[in-house]
């Protein structure tokens, strides 16, 4: 993705910066309990040539759909300590 169609996709689905890295916009949340974290959300992200997703802990299951691009190199560890996988 060139950076003008990266620019495009931005502002055609008012994508905003994510806190980890890259855009996003979340397009579904699961109801919850008052305070309690919501079971399930959905976002559309978008990560621009160059960009990366800051290393994080997730604590619920993730689905990638690839929409448009180049190739993604995701890294996971099953532990603090590793090791990393990449896929």
């Amino acid at each position: 993705m060139t950076a003008e169609s990266a620019a495009a996709v931005i502002a055609r689905l008012d994508l905003a910066p994510h806190p980890e890295g890259g855009w996003y916009r979340e397009t579904w949340r699961a109801p919850s309990e008052s305070g309690v974290r919501s079971p399930g959300t959905a976002i559309l992200f978008l990560l621009e040539a160059g960009q990366s997703s800051h290393w994080h802990r997730i604590d619920a299951a993730e689905l990638w759909l690839f929409q448009a691009g180049t190739a993604l190199t995701l890294k996971t560890a099953a532990h603090d300590t590793g090791p990393i996988l990449e896929t």
